[in-house]
């Protein structure tokens, strides 16, 4: 995935990582919070180890489902543990990576009591580095009682990309899979899809679809 922009952005949650800050990172849906992050892994993949947990799925799944990826060697140990058992294993874990581990929240809709004694559990430890992934439409109580637990200084909001931004996405694509776009073409692109990352992906799939049918009928007709 081409990534553009978001440099202010970078540069506030890489300086508060650095000095042992934790984040919360706030924006609609679709505006590209997940994705933000998952390029800022990359950048700090040295130094930092990233584990994503979805909050869709309960804290006992979460549990079950990082030490499977993190520790596969004893994912049958992990199958006969209870959940307290399997949140201590986490900890463990993140207290023997050899980097700081970030443990990034996802999808945090809404604080339930058993996210919030999971919450709580893993911030007391000092393992672990966050940064929690909300909507802008969470309640503010919840949001201010998450950000008192985890200890959230670092506040960081996204909002649509800029016009120049846009544009060097969909010309990076249209070289890519060689579109015949102009730059008015790709200017009217930036417009309708008004820095809105959500859309300028469906539009460069959108794109990438037609241009598979169109190769798909070359090689039709080409058929004796």
């Amino acid at each position: 995935m081409y990534f553009v922009g978001r440099n202010k952005e970078i540069s506030q949650i890489t300086s508060a990582l650095a000095a042992d800050r934790n984040v919360i990172l706030r924006g609609k849906y679709g505006i590209g919070r997940s994705t933000l992050v998952r390029h800022i892994a990359d950048l700090l993949k040295l130094v930092r180890s990233f584990w994503f947990l979805d909050l869709n799925d309960t804290p006992d799944q979460l549990c079950r489902k990082i030490l499977a990826e993190i520790c596969p060697e004893e994912k049958k140990k992990n199958l006969h543990q209870g959940y307290k058992s399997l949140r201590k294993s986490l900890c463990e874990v993140g207290a023997r990576s050899a980097q700081k581990v970030v443990l990034v929240l996802d999808n945090v809709d809404m604080l339930t009591p058993a996210r919030l004694d999971f919450f709580h559990f893993l911030a007391m430890p000092d393992i672990f580095s966050f940064i929690v992934i909300v909507d802008d439409s969470m309640d503010q109580k919840d949001r201010e009682l998450m950000r008192a637990v985890l200890q959230l200084t670092c506040r960081v909001s996204l909002s649509y990309l800029g016009k120049r931004e846009v544009q060097q996405y969909f010309k990076y694509y249209a070289q890519k899979y060689h579109w015949d776009w102009s730059q008015t073409e790709i200017e009217r692109q930036s417009r309708l899809t008004r820095g809105y990352p959500l859309f300028m992906a469906r539009r460069v799939l959108a794109g990438m679809n037609s241009n598979s049918e169109n190769v798909s009928s070359i090689v039709e007709m080409q058929r004796p």
